[in-house]
């Protein structure tokens, strides 16, 4: 609506960095207790507000929330990701139509703002024609490759615009690099954060991250390239084996 306007081009993006910042701040003063924390997140706080997004809340409570629950047990966090997606695939699969009314209170559908009607269309696009491989790493939105051709033929049979991205990360990463290359990543990020404790004082922001990418990744634009959340969460896999290596070898 115009309330809130900034650096970012949408308000979905902006508003959860700012939930990502409330965590991080949030943590700092459990810490510190520093006031200059508490002023900054109430600064932050009144932007979230102000983008007025949905995701954006999601992205500050779920993944405190997860962190809470877990951050001292003794689970693999790892498998804790791949859990709240296959979970989310499951809500979405079969429970939508029975969450209207709570969809409603927060003036939104069942619908997802029309991300049902495109990871639908996306789905069977990538199943029609390259499953296994995807259409190959940063191509599949350029508008003069296959794969753009493919979505745009799905797209005008039912919706006006075309986005710029599948609003899902998994199936972002399917189009992609397909199902082997979901399979190779699901296998490396997990095995990856399961190991997370081996960062010692430092794991509570990473798992953080982690939590916060997970939901963000639900119903965002994410692992496209040039987006920072999922090459982070890749940097961090590869830091956490890094760590494991060395830690074994000494």
């Amino acid at each position: 609506s115009g309330d809130f306007v900034g650096l970012f081009t949408t308000k979905n993006p902006c508003s959860s960095l700012l939930s990502f910042a409330i965590l991080l701040l949030a943590q700092d003063i459990y810490q510190k207790r520093s006031f200059i924390d508490l002023a900054l997140i109430g600064l932050a706080l009144y932007l979230l507000i102000s983008c007025h997004a949905v995701v954006g809340f999601a992205c500050l409570i779920l993944p405190l929330i997860i962190f809470l629950c877990i951050k001292d047990r003794k689970i693999q966090k790892g498998y804790v990701y791949l859990a709240i997606n296959v979970f989310f695939i499951l809500i979405v699969q079969y429970f939508l139509p029975f969450l209207a009314s709570i969809f409603a209170f927060f003036g939104k559908d069942v619908s997802l703002t029309g991300r049902t009607a495109i990871w639908n269309a996306l789905i069977k696009v990538v199943a029609d024609n390259q499953l296994f491989t995807g259409f190959g790493y940063g191509t599949v939105w350029n508008t003069d490759s296959p794969g753009y051709q493919y979505i745009s033929d799905a797209y005008s049979k039912f919706l006006y615009g075309i986005p710029i991205g599948a609003h899902n990360n998994w199936l972002e990463i399917v189009l992609n690099i397909g199902v082997i290359g979901l399979v190779l990543y699901l296998i490396f990020v997990v095995s990856a954060f399961n190991k997370i404790d081996v960062l010692g004082e430092n794991k509570n922001f990473a798992l953080l991250f982690l939590e916060y990418a997970t939901v963000y990744g639900l119903t965002e634009r994410m692992s496209i390239a040039g987006d920072y959340k999922g090459f982070f969460v890749v940097l961090l896999a590869f830091y956490i084996l890094k760590r494991t290596k060395q830690q074994f070898a000494t």
